[in-house]
């Protein structure tokens, strides 16, 4: 009796107080429409997503007969934590297949990329004919690829504005270089010349300092968050910033 009891406690702490499911990593199929080898596509992908971009990205399915899809994918997100830890970047697609509907979740910190407009359009156009032909696996993939390039800039739907990245730096750089030609000419006259303590001041030298800098500072514009800080999955880290962002439908 005292190991049923128990038992029942653990399992009880395992789903949560409000029937809230553990979580089994990036993908969490509950209504058993992924087979085992989609679902380990689908957490490579999102493992990548996560690596790339440093947003946390779930997806879950379940069959949860009468539950409002909105509520439950808000409930999930908060309960779970998904995101990192101070970010609230996190995202979460729900599908719930009884009453055939999905909603995603975005975070605060995401919802100037991933707009509401934006995810309309997205899931309209990729989500929901997949999930009209049972296509589970090939519309969970489309979506993530059409989020991603949305925090990446790339997104080529209607909505989107581009914008320029490098103009800003270029002009630094280009500045920078002048003025450090500028004072070797000066100091220097023709050739080189030398400083108040005696050292050899060589403009061309400047001028290639110069440029190593604006190298750096161009490979810094572009560096992403590569492998640093999520070099393995740990689980959900804390996040938060759902405040009901994000976009849902019917299929």
């Amino acid at each position: 009796m005292v190991m049923l009891f128990t038992h029942g406690f653990a399992m009880a702490a395992s789903q949560g107080d409000e029937g809230i499911p553990a979580y089994v990593g990036h993908v969490n199929d509950f209504a058993g429409l992924l087979s085992a080898a989609e679902i380990q596509a689908l957490e490579n992908q999102l493992f990548a997503f996560e690596d790339s971009t440093g947003v946390q990205f779930f997806v879950v399915t379940e069959n949860a007969q009468g539950r409002s899809s909105f509520d439950r994918s808000l409930e999930l997100c908060r309960a779970w934590g998904v995101g990192l830890k101070g970010k609230d970047n996190g995202l979460l697609l729900y599908i719930n297949v009884a009453e055939r509907h999905y909603h995603t979740q975005v975070a605060e910190g995401l919802q100037g990329k991933i707009t509401a407009g934006r995810l309309g359009e997205t899931n309209r156009a990729l989500l929901v004919p997949a999930l009209k032909q049972g296509a589970y696996f090939e519309g969970i993939q489309a979506v993530t690829n059409a989020y991603a390039d949305m925090l990446n800039g790339s997104f080529t739907g209607r909505a989107t504005r581009k914008k320029k990245t490098d103009g800003g730096w270029s002009l630094i750089v280009a500045l920078i270089v002048l003025i450090l030609m500028a004072i070797g000419g000066r100091r220097g006259g023709r050739g080189g010349g030398y400083g108040r303590r005696g050292a050899y001041r060589d403009p061309m030298s400047s001028f290639l300092w110069g440029a190593a800098l604006g190298s750096s500072l161009g490979g810094r514009s572009h560096g992403g968050f590569g492998n640093s800080g999520f070099g393995g999955w740990g689980g959900a880290g804390g996040g938060g910033g759902f405040n009901g962002g994000g976009a849902g439908g019917s299929w």
